[in-house]
C-alpha cells in the first residue's frame, strides 16, 4: 500500500474474540514496524468489514477502476450484506470503520492503487483470491440459504482469467452482467 504516514493497518485479536498479552505484543511489534495497529476484541466484525470493503478487488482488476463496475458492485453489496445478516454476522458501522482508517493517506493520490487483484493480475498471478473473499461470500450465503450470483461470477471469473493470463482491465461490465442474465 502507497500511504502515509503509516504503511497500512493491521488490526489483531483472538477468534473468536477478545485478546490477550499475545495480541497486544503482536500489535505493539506491527507499530513499531510502522504500520497501525490495535488489539481489538471484536476482531470478528472488523475482518467482516474488511472483507465487505475488499470484494470490490475482483471489479477493479478485470474491469478497471470506478466507474467502471458501479453496477455489478452494488449488487455484490447486496448480496454480501444479505448473508451476513442472515448469519447474524455483526459489522463495524462506516464510520467507525472510515475513522479508524482516515490517518492513512495515500502518498500520491493521483496515482489510486486498484487493488492486490489487480496487482496479481498484472504480476502474471495464476491465482485470484476472489476466490477468498467473494468466494466466502457465496460459502456464507450458501450456509444461510441466501443466492449469491454476483460473487459467485466475480470469483469465477477472476479465478479462470489468472489461470489464463488475462490482461487486467480487460473486460467490461456489460460482458459480465450478460453472463448474470443470458
Amino acid at each position: 500500500m502507497h500511504s502515509a504516514p503509516v504503511a497500512g493497518s493491521l488490526d489483531v485479536g483472538r477468534h473468536p474474540g477478545g485478546t490477550d498479552e499475545t495480541a497486544e505484543l503482536i500489535a505493539a511489534t506491527l507499530r513499531s514496524a510502522g504500520f497501525a495497529s490495535q488489539a481489538r476484541a471484536d476482531i470478528q466484525r472488523w475482518k467482516h468489514s474488511k472483507l465487505l470493503r475488499n470484494l470490490d478487488n475482483a471489479t477493479r482488476a478485470l474491469l478497471g477502476g470506478p466507474p467502471a463496475g458501479a453496477e455489478l458492485s452494488r449488487l455484490m453489496h447486496d448480496e454480501a450484506l444479505a448473508a451476513f445478516a442472515a448469519a447474524d454476522i455483526d459489522l463495524v458501522g462506516d464510520e467507525d470503520y472510515d475513522a479508524h482508517h482516515r490517518a492513512i493517506v495515500a502518498v500520491d493520490p493521483r496515482r489510486p492503487t486498484l487493488g492486490s487483484s489487480w496487482q496479481s493480475l498484472m504480476r502474471g498471478s495464476t491465482r485470484s483470491e476472489a476466490d477468498h473473499l467473494n468466494g466466502e461470500i457465496v460459502l456464507i450465503g450458501r450456509l444461510h440459504g441466501v443466492p449469491t450470483p454476483v460473487n459467485a461470477l466475480l470469483a469465477e471469473v477472476a479465478a479462470q482469467a489468472a489461470n489464463d493470463g488475462t490482461e487486467a482491465a480487460s473486460l467490461t461490465e456489460e460482458q459480465l452482467l450478460a453472463r448474470l442474465h443470458p
